[in-house]
């Protein structure tokens, strides 16, 4: 039935609705500042942590144990690593470490990415390497030793391929891991792009797994440095791995607390280096480091 006029007035028209318009000019920015990247802050408490760990030994060999022999304090020490500093002892060690350990930890690192790579994008190559390289993996480096010397003497070749391996089995499983978690998008965009699949593999692929390849890279440095003792048991005449063994020997314990420091002091120098280099090429990468 149609409504009067009467019947219309009764009627309430809805209020008007007010449109506020507000550019993104208008909205305060807000910059998100990441947690943990202030630099000072990590300085000041990796520093305490050391502190801690420095006055925690020491008050046990002051106090605790009271014995130069097992437990020298840390005055010895720095006494002892002065000396072996002044007398060239301490220097022409790390330049025979260091040399054993980035040639083997460049030949590893290297072999590593290239088959690990290859093992992750292309599935004939992996089902022929893979089985060696899990039958590789658990074995540790000391192992391999008496093999190598029959096999390459006692030179310095030898040594080189210790630690060579040990780099290699970090590298090529991180290496193989990063192919693994390329995400197929990428893949499928550049297929319909008409790339065929080695264009792929070199153009999108290896880009996308390069956080992997430089947690690898890193690894393998930690472990090259671990592997030094065990490559220098070959007839070493010199190095860090060297020294630490015949303060062992000699029971010259602050002298293995030296190069214990120096071991640590120069693994994690180069591993800053290397992060360095990592946060320069994977800038794009959003991940927390």
């Amino acid at each position: 039935a149609a409504l009067d006029s009467g019947q219309l007035a009764g009627i309430h028209a809805p209020p008007p609705v007010t449109v506020i318009d507000r550019s993104l000019s208008e909205v305060p920015e807000r910059r998100h500042v990441p947690r943990g990247r202030n630099p000072w802050e990590r300085i000041a408490l990796g520093a305490l942590g050391i502190a801690i760990v420095v006055a925690v030994y020491t008050f046990v060999a002051a106090f605790g144990i009271k014995n130069n022999a097992i437990m020298p304090t840390p005055s010895r020490i720095f006494s002892t690593g002065i000396h072996n500093l002044s007398n060239g002892t301490i220097p022409d060690a790390i330049w025979a470490s260091l040399k054993r350990v980035l040639a083997g930890y460049a030949v590893g690192s290297a072999a590593g990415i290239i088959i690990g790579t290859s093992m992750g994008w292309f599935n004939r190559i992996e089902y022929v390497i893979s089985p060696l390289v899990e039958a590789i993996r658990p074995i540790p480096g000391l192992a391999f030793v008496p093999l190598v010397i029959l096999w390459f003497g006692i030179g310095e070749t030898s040594k080189v391929i210790v630690i060579a391996e040990a780099a290699f089995v970090v590298s090529v499983v991180n290496a193989r891991a990063g192919m693994k978690e390329v995400a197929n998008t990428y893949v499928e965009a550049a297929e319909t792009l008409g790339a065929s699949r080695f264009q792929v593999f070199y153009s999108v692929a290896l880009p996308c797994a390069v956080p992997y390849l430089f947690a690898g890279l890193r690894v393998a440095l930690a472990v090259s440095w671990a592997t030094l003792v065990a490559a220098e048991l070959i007839a070493a005449q010199q190095g860090l791995g060297y020294l630490l063994q015949e303060g062992s020997q000699f029971f010259q314990t602050d002298l293995v607390m030296v190069v214990i420091v120096f071991i640590g002091a120069l693994a994690t120098v180069m591993d800053q280096l290397l992060k360095f280099v990592q946060r320069r090429v994977t800038r794009w990468a959003e991940v927390k480091r």
